[in-house]
């Protein structure tokens, strides 16, 4: 079992999920493994089942991805995905501790799920984005977070504002290895357009010490989901052209950064 297993597909991203909390605490219930993948507080129940809900349609989608498929070898390891199945189904008990979790998932069960995500290589519908931008936005968008948290000039409903959106974008980031860039462009995607609606909002960030920063985080990361839905749909990139919307917060924000530019390193 050398290959890498790779996370372009469900299956692939089912087993990293799997692989990462059998390298956790045994001991970790599901809740406080989530709570800490996603950055929210074992209290938030609502965000956990929300996490758990998206590992259940991962587990869901490798088998009606593997039963699609015409060749026998599919159906063999199509069979074989109970114990995944059951292991995952055990994640709606937030309070389950991975151990019990994890019990039932034999080697037959993570030997299947691999072949099943190197079956599935290259044949899933998500765009894609490398480890190493995802840690960099990661890394811009907590940075920009501790920023709009601070800076003296946002009046607090406009703070409160940019850091519900922040929150929830670096929170997708972190998901992204585990379920793909979809949660991400809808975040991303709600929190631009509820940005671009509010004229008022927009005039304000202007003349805030954090317009700079934001604007140029929004740029990059729309343009690494425009370069990897661009690799997905095998057409050809357009990595300086970033989208409508973020063209129209560029301009009404940050004036000075040209819509064409790249975003600031």
């Amino acid at each position: 079992m050398t290959d890498i297993v790779p996370t372009d597909n469900p299956a692939g991203r089912l087993f990293a999920l799997l692989d990462a909390m059998k390298r956790a605490d045994p001991n970790t219930s599901v809740r406080y493994f989530v709570a800490r993948e996603s950055d929210v507080e074992p209290a938030d129940v609502a965000s956990i089942l929300e996490y758990v809900a998206k590992a259940v349609r991962l587990s869901a989608e490798t088998r009606r991805a593997m039963e699609s498929r015409e060749d026998p070898e599919a159906q063999v390891y199509a069979d074989a995905l109970d114990e995944v199945e059951t292991a995952v189904a055990t994640m709606r008990e937030i309070d389950t501790p991975l151990r019990q979790l994890l019990a039932g998932l034999t080697d037959l069960g993570w030997r299947s799920l691999r072949a099943c995500a190197l079956l599935l290589r290259r044949r899933d519908d998500a765009a894609a984005l490398d480890e190493l931008t995802i840690a960099e936005l990661s890394t811009r968008f907590m940075t920009l977070r501790d920023d709009v948290a601070a800076a003296p000039d946002l009046d607090t409903e406009l703070r409160t504002f940019l850091l519900r959106h922040l929150t929830t974008v670096i929170q997708r980031l972190d998901e992204v290895r585990f379920f793909g860039t979809e949660g991400l462009e809808s975040a991303f995607n709600e929190a631009t357009g509820a940005l671009a609606r509010s004229s008022g909002a927009m005039d304000r960030l202007r003349n805030s010490s954090v317009a700079t920063g934001l604007v140029t985080a929004i740029v990059a990361l729309d343009l690494a989901l425009n370069v990897a839905s661009n690799a997905k749909s095998l057409l050809p990139a357009e990595p300086d052209k970033p989208s409508p919307v973020v063209v129209q917060i560029v301009d009404r924000c940050a004036p000075a950064i040209t819509a064409g530019q790249q975003p600031v390193k």
